[in-house]
């Protein structure tokens, strides 16, 4: 409940531009003291800043917005087609996979030809053209409203039929990672749908390039210990190889 309200909180304050702490404590009732240590957290995050009496949005370059998706397809697709590589090489045959709107993700399905009874559970449009060829794919598309910018079905009715799947292995990616953000995506609409999948799988992979780290964005949706496997481009560092040790996330580089 904490870390969800201080996302919501974050959320709030990025929407608003600025807000009061009298603001802060009505809005989510919730003490003043309270809201201090939710802005405390937030401060790490680096989105917003402390003014007399409250916060603002913090106006920087880094802060990573939404893109449309034919734009974000585009952006490092080389890198984007290898780590999709890597990721389909832990499907195994039989396996019900999820395979989120991320333009990194949408790859998994061009390396599944020679698996064999693989159910994918996607709410990407991409990945749904994708599959429609493979005939030894079992595709379940998850009903909601089409959000074109991003070519996704969305929505509650996405969130609640996602509920009713176990999964063997949610593929998910992001629009910005670091240690103390966590794992960021733009837009409230996706949020929910990512930690459904997270919860609803037996293993979680994250896949997302280097030119991400460090960077933020409106939400985090996961911490990146919180998955079990992290595919990257990003060289060695020793204080993220030893986070991620700490966490038992598996570094897969390619």
């Amino acid at each position: 409940m904490k870390e969800q309200r201080i996302d919501e909180m974050e959320m709030y304050i990025l929407k608003n531009r600025t807000a009061s702490i009298e603001e802060l404590c009505e809005r989510f009732e919730v003490s003043i003291n309270t809201v201090r240590r939710d802005i405390s957290a937030l401060l790490q995050r680096g989105n917003v800043k402390k003014i007399y009496g409250g916060v603002t949005a913090v106006q920087k370059e880094e802060i990573v917005g939404l893109r449309p998706y034919s734009e974000r397809n585009i952006k490092n697709s080389e890198t984007k087609a290898i780590l999709a590589k890597k990721a389909a090489q832990f499907v195994k045959n039989n396996d019900v996979i999820y395979i989120d709107t991320g333009s990194t993700t949408v790859g998994i399905i061009d390396n599944l030809a020679d698996k064999k009874n693989v159910t994918v559970i996607t709410n990407s449009v991409s990945v749904i053209i994708k599959a429609l060829n493979l005939d030894n794919i079992r595709l379940i598309a998850i009903p909601g409203l089409l959000d074109r910018k991003v070519a996704a079905l969305i929505g509650p009715q996405a969130v609640e039929s996602l509920k009713n799947y176990n999964i063997n292995k949610a593929f998910l990616t992001c629009t910005a990672f670091s240690i103390k953000g966590g794992v960021m995506n733009s837009t409230p609409e996706e949020y929910t749908i990512k930690q459904t999948a997270m919860s609803n799988s037996m293993e979680v992979y994250l896949l997302a390039d280097k030119d991400k780290f460090g960077k933020h964005s409106l939400m985090t949706y996961a911490q990146i210990g919180d998955f079990d496997y992290f595919i990257t481009d990003m060289q060695k560092n020793a204080k993220f190889s030893k986070y991620l040790a700490e966490h038992r996330t598996k570094l897969i580089p390619i």
